[in-house]
């Protein structure tokens, strides 16, 4: 169980999937949810073009975009949204060498 407003953590997953599905031009993507003693974690895989290493700085912060339609501010909002629920929230290059992860965690009752 845990206790979380549900129209904004509905939104990070609605980010998350929408820049996947945005980014993964062919493959394909992987959502799941794995509940551990202390957390509730969501994971959102793809198979996409993945994260330049120079990117990982800025991933999070207000305005960065690699997309010349988006503004730059799902994933700081997103952010945003996790920390208030006492949660964290990540962004990586899958081990296959394609694609990348995206997770956060909110903390269990």
């Amino acid at each position: 169980m845990i206790q979380a407003d549900k129209i904004r953590i509905t939104e990070v997953i609605d980010n998350l999937i929408s820049n996947s599905i945005k980014f993964t031009e062919k493959g394909r993507i992987d959502i799941s949810i794995i509940k551990m003693s202390q957390y509730l974690k969501v994971k959102i895989s793809d198979t996409g073009c993945g994260i330049n290493e120079d990117e990982f700085p800025k991933l999070f912060t207000k305005f960065f975009t690699t997309d010349k339609f988006g503004t730059g501010l799902g994933l700081y909002i997103s952010k945003l949204i996790i920390e208030k629920h006492r949660g964290r929230i990540e962004g990586r290059n899958n081990k296959i060498g394609v694609g990348s992860t995206f997770s956060f965690e909110l903390p269990t009752e």
